[in-house]
């Protein structure tokens, strides 16, 4: 069991998963180890040591066409809920979202959280359209990407 962090990590090169045999620190080499200490460590040398939870690249269609830790369900148009596969403590997760948008008709589409639907598993959002001269506010689909992190 690694009991502190003291020493930093400089050569990752066999350690490009999990189950490496060797990492090489400065002062030491951690052979043969299962490190698990470092997910609950949330500091480090005062830095903020941040987790990405979940991550996904939803098409147009609402089809996952990549995903991490998550499902992203279509509810309705412009209407999705992402699920954690495993459930974070509590719902204080940051939660980041970015929207593909054509270059030449350059809409005016936002993609919002649902306030207050924010839960320890999943979370509601959509995606709508400005009104363009029309009405504002209308639901619509578009290939996006959600990505959850915490630091807890």
């Amino acid at each position: 069991m690694i009991s502190s962090l003291n020493n930093r990590i400089t050569n990752l090169e066999e350690a490009t998963d999990i189950n490496s045999t060797t990492i090489t620190t400065t002062n030491a080499n951690i052979t043969n180890a299962t490190i698990t200490i470092i997910s609950s460590i949330s500091t480090y040398d005062n830095d903020i040591f941040i987790r990405v939870i979940a991550m996904a690249k939803v098409n147009d269609n609402g089809n996952n066409e990549k995903v991490a830790n998550c499902v992203v369900t279509r509810t309705g148009v412009g209407e999705y809920t992402l699920t954690l596969n495993k459930p974070r403590p509590t719902s204080k997760y940051v939660i980041s979202l970015a929207i593909a948008e054509d270059y030449v008709t350059r809409d005016d589409v936002l993609m919002q959280v649902v306030r207050g639907n924010v839960l320890p598993q999943s979370f509601k959002y959509f995606i709508h359209e400005q009104d363009n001269a029309g009405t504002a506010g209308v639901f619509k689909d578009a290939p996006h990407f959600v990505t959850v992190t915490d630091f807890d």
